[in-house]
């Protein structure tokens, strides 16, 4: 095991669960309507089991895009043949991240928990032998008994072409705040940093909804000309081409919301917000 993979996996293995057998039978059985959602949902999904430092679930389409190297049907031993697959240059970002996103979930609240998520970017070699940037967004999913973390989803992206260059980044998102936190570097000194206001993001909310400009300004009772100057200072300010792409980078940070995490919802599965 490399030194990067071994610090990511110290502070995982040691964690402790409170979980019996049957708690597995109780909230997350093979044939729960979570999982059949997950299924039909098209989205790259895994969910790691920290009780049996495993995956619970690995979506099938891991298998057509990363190849038989990565681990394609529940109850793999680890993680480690995924990071096998990470490019050797973006390895110790994405170790550090995971371990300084791991340990700062672990100082928060348990009543704040389920506002947080972690993001990251990184690339991988896919089943052509190609590396491919992937953004990789992580939530809280189930707690023990004892209020200790047991499950986490990760909601897995291709980045298209367009933002595949930029330089790879690692987050702690507070959803509620609508700040983040950097999961590089040295914590001591990280601060958290204002993502989008909450009057920006009920507008690029009204955007991905399809909503036109003129819809926007009656909706938000602004001028359509204030909807197109706020419309400008988004795209400037998430650095991208066009608002298609700007609301696209808001919902790899998870604030802007799919049809999918709605339908888990109302399964009664997910004890917390996505």
């Amino acid at each position: 095991m490399n030194n990067a993979l071994e610090k990511h996996t110290k502070p995982i293995r040691n964690h402790v669960t409170h979980v019996e057998d049957a708690d597995y039978d109780e909230i997350l059985s093979p044939n729960s309507l979570f999982f059949d959602i997950l299924r039909v949902s098209g989205l790259l999904v895994t969910i790691f089991n920290f009780h049996r430092f495993n995956y619970i679930y690995i979506d099938p389409q891991f298998h057509e895009l990363l190849g038989p190297s990565f681990p394609a049907t529940p109850g793999s031993p680890s993680n480690a043949s995924f990071y096998e697959l990470v490019h050797p240059d973006d390895l110790n970002n994405l170790s550090m991240s995971d371990k300084n996103g791991y340990e700062r979930f672990h100082l928060l609240p348990h009543s704040e928990r389920e506002h947080y998520c972690m993001t990251c970017q990184f690339r991988i070699r896919s089943a052509t032998g190609e590396y491919i940037r992937i953004h990789r967004r992580m939530h809280p999913l189930i707690y023990d008994k004892k209020n200790n973390l047991w499950m986490i989803c990760c909601i897995f992206d291709i980045l298209p072409k367009k933002i595949d260059k930029e330089t790879p980044e690692a987050w702690l998102i507070n959803r509620k705040t609508l700040t983040k936190e950097s999961l590089l570097g040295n914590q001591c000194t990280i601060k958290a940093e204002r993502i989008v206001t909450k009057y920006l993001l009920k507008l690029l909310q009204l955007i991905n909804k399809g909503h036109t400009t003129d819809e926007i300004a009656e909706i938000l009772h602004i001028s359509p000309i204030t909807v197109y100057n706020h419309r400008k200072h988004i795209i400037a300010d998430t650095k991208s081409d066009s608002m298609e792409q700007a609301s696209y980078k808001f919902k790899l940070l998870g604030l802007l919301k799919m049809w999918i995490l709605f339908l888990v919802q109302l399964t009664d599965v997910l004890p917390n917000d996505f």
